[in-house]
């Protein structure tokens, strides 16, 4: 069966002197392993050979999955992302965003929200394409990634009050618990209950920051990455790092460039 969709390469392997196998995070079924044969070629037809972090429409014929990789037919790209290219500490961010996708996608599974999400990060941090720009403003935008993608995967909800007993959090500037084992907040008495419960204590501020990010709609990322504050940077990727492991249940590759 042949399909069309929106894809972006998370990897790629070369196959023989001219061909190219990938790993494509596609907007309408999730992961598809592919060969584009011929596609170092001089005459191909896919605009020359495939490269990570690219936007594409392809065409693919589908196969079993007893019978081997997809056979990609047509690619024509769509947005090269190419300002990011001249960063390097953007391309450390797109990087993991792509290791997060080859992680946390699925094949055969329409992934429409989590693939507009990536695309429009892998836009801003294109558009972060000073060399010697901040790396808060690369690490805020791969917060907001992160924050959206675990809300959209289910992996977080709203905090509003105590994950335990229910009890309302009063949104004040006190340090508070946080468990990912519960999906969220802890009050004092739950945790003191539960001692040993995985979580980590932060202020109130950044629990607030990381529900906003997370709920954001996505015409106010943009926004919310811009607001926050560099000083609650360093313990919102903290709280990040926490909540992706618990969800994942591995540490991922680029974590070594991060922070910046």
């Amino acid at each position: 069966m042949k399909r069309k969709t929106l894809a972006i390469p998370v990897r790629l392997v070369n196959f023989s002197d001219t061909s190219q196998v990938l790993t494509l995070f596609t907007r309408d079924q999730g992961l598809v392993e592919a060969i584009a044969k011929g596609a170092h070629r001089e005459k191909n037809a896919f605009q020359g050979p495939f490269d990570l972090a690219v936007l594409s429409e392809i065409v693919y014929v589908e196969r079993a999955p007893d019978r081997g990789l997809a056979i990609l037919v047509e690619a024509s790209v769509v947005d090269g992302f190419r300002g990011m290219r001249g960063s390097w500490r953007s391309w450390a961010g797109a990087a993991f965003v792509l290791e997060y996708l080859r992680v946390v996608g699925t094949r055969g599974e329409s992934a429409a929200e989590l693939f507009d999400l990536a695309r429009r990060t892998l836009s801003r941090l294109a558009r972060l394409s000073d060399p010697a720009g901040r790396a808060e403003a690369v690490e805020a935008v791969v917060s907001v990634f992160e924050a959206r993608a675990l809300r959209i995967l289910g992996f977080s909800a709203p905090v509003v009050a105590c994950a335990g007993c229910g009890r309302r959090w009063s949104r004040s500037e006190r340090p508070v618990f946080f468990s990912p084992g519960h999906g969220g907040i802890l009050c004092g008495r739950c945790r003191e209950r539960e001692p040993d419960r995985r979580g980590l204590a932060v202020p109130g501020a950044v629990v607030r920051t990381l529900d906003a990010l997370a709920g954001a709609p996505p015409e106010r990322e943009d926004e919310a990455a811009a607001a926050i504050d560099a000083f609650l940077l360093p313990s919102l990727r903290r709280l990040l790092d926490l909540q992706r492991t618990f969800a994942l249940e591995r540490e991922l590759g680029m974590l070594k460039f991060l922070p910046l």
